[in-house]
């Protein structure tokens, strides 16, 4: 921004900020989601109810969307949190369906596709509604616990990414140049003066 100042341009130092690309931070959220979410599967084909995955999941989300959008807003994080929500829940509806599936198709002629549209009919008749709650509230807690430090973060230091601080094209007052121009002059004066009287 040029402020004029006795007749001299001032220009402030030009900062030039990011702008916040939200689609391809979306994107990037996204695969961290999803990154997170094949983690989750993976651990839980071999029997364990993956914390760990939920606090990868979290950290991936909100790093890619900085990365892919340029730097993360309170949109930002607000849309890292509903496509891990999101996430979350369809991943462990996914890893019920496909268990139930594997017991039920050994003694039913049914679909995997069957199976996940009637998973929680399914878990009501078996009695299992409170173990898949359990296991998706302790999914959500350990990513919440992974999102924290970066939405904290996000909330202290604010959303602008500066990108450079110029400063070679500033112009300075003219009262400082005065000055600078005042001081120049006098010591040629002085050169002068000694010159003329020792010679």
């Amino acid at each position: 921004m040029d402020n004029n100042l006795n007749g001299t341009n001032y220009n402030a130092p030009a900062l030039e900020v990011k702008d916040e690309n939200v689609l391809m931070g979306t994107i990037g959220a996204i695969l961290g989601a999803l990154v997170g979410a094949a983690l989750i599967a993976l651990l839980a084909k071999i029997g364990y109810v993956a914390s760990i995955s939920g606090v990868v999941m979290a950290f991936l989300s909100l790093f890619l969307y900085d990365k892919f959008a340029g730097k993360i807003s309170k949109k930002g994080v607000i849309i890292c949190v509903v496509i891990m929500i999101v996430t979350v829940f369809l991943t462990e509806w996914l890893i019920w369906s496909y268990a139930y599936y594997k017991e039920l198709a050994t003694i039913y002629d049914v679909s995997f596709g069957d199976v996940f549209k009637k998973l929680f009919s399914i878990l009501k008749f078996a009695k299992k509604t409170g173990d898949f709650v359990k296991d998706i509230a302790m999914l959500y807690f350990f990513t919440a616990l992974g999102a924290i430090p970066t939405i904290s973060k996000t909330a202290q230091s604010g959303t602008a990414k500066v990108l450079k601080d110029d400063r070679s094209s500033i112009v300075k007052p003219a009262s400082e140049i005065v000055t600078e121009e005042a001081t120049t002059a006098d010591e040629n004066a002085v050169k002068t003066f000694d010159k003329d009287f020792f010679n």
